[in-house]
C-alpha cells in the first residue's frame, strides 16, 4: 500500500547539492563557547537599519560602529545568538525560494544567482544593521568595523555576481569577514 522511503525519493542532482552545500556554508560556526546565548537585544528584521533602512545600498564604507557598555562577552553571546537565528532562516527562506523556482529537471542554474540576492543578502545586511545598532565593546570597535567592511564587501560582491558555479566562489567572498569573525568569537557569524 505504501512505497518504502527510498523509493519515493529521487536522488538529489548535482545542482540541488551544490545549492545545499552553499547555503550550510554560509551558517558554519555555532553558538558562542562562553555559554548559553543571550536573546536580549534581538530586533525586527525587515528594514531595521540602524537608521531605519533596510542597509541595502551602502558600500563598505558605511561600518562604523559606536561604543556600547557592553562586554566582550555579552557583546559575543548576542551577535552569536542573532546570526545563528538569521543563518536557520536563510536556510528556511533558500529552501522556499527554490521551491518556487524549481522545474522538473531540478532548480535551474540561473536560479542561485537571484536567490542569493533576493534571500541571502537580505538577510547579512539584516545581521551588520543589528551588529552596527548594538554597538561594539569599548575598545574593540576597530575590530568589529573591520569584521563588518569585509562583510559587507562580501555581500556587494555576492550581490554583482551573474553566475554562480560552485560554493566555493561564494566561501571565497565571505573569506576575510569568516576569518575576522572567528577570531573576534563570532562564529556563528563566520561564511567562507
Amino acid at each position: 500500500m505504501f512505497k518504502p522511503i527510498a523509493s519515493a525519493l529521487r536522488p538529489p542532482t548535482p545542482l540541488a547539492i551544490a545549492l545545499a552545500m552553499t547555503v550550510l556554508a554560509v551558517g558554519c560556526g555555532g553558538g558562542s563557547d562562553e555559554g548559553p546565548a543571550s536573546r536580549e537585544g534581538s530586533t525586527a528584521r525587515e528594514g531595521s537599519g540602524p537608521e531605519g533602512g533596510s542597509g541595502g545600498s551602502g558600500s563598505a564604507a558605511d561600518t562604523s560602529v559606536t561604543t556600547s557598555s557592553l562586554t566582550k562577552v555579552r557583546f559575543v553571546n548576542r551577535v552569536n545568538a542573532f546570526c545563528t537565528r538569521e543563518r536557520e532562516e536563510l536556510l528556511e527562506r533558500m529552501g522556499v525560494y527554490f521551491q518556487k523556482h524549481q522545474s522538473r529537471g531540478g532548480v535551474p542554474a540561473e536560479v542561485l544567482p537571484e536567490a542569493n540576492r533576493a534571500v541571502y543578502v537580505p538577510i547579512i545586511e539584516a545581521e551588520i544593521a543589528k551588529i552596527q545598532a548594538l554597538g561594539a565593546p569599548a575598545g574593540d570597535e576597530a575590530e568589529i568595523e573591520a569584521f563588518l567592511g569585509a562583510q559587507r564587501k562580501g555581500v556587494e560582491e555576492l550581490a554583482a555576481q551573474k553566475e554562480v558555479k560552485s560554493r566555493f566562489q561564494i566561501e571565497r567572498i565571505f573569506k576575510e569577514a569568516g576569518d575576522l569573525a572567528r577570531v573576534y568569537g563570532l562564529k556563528a557569524c563566520a561564511s567562507g
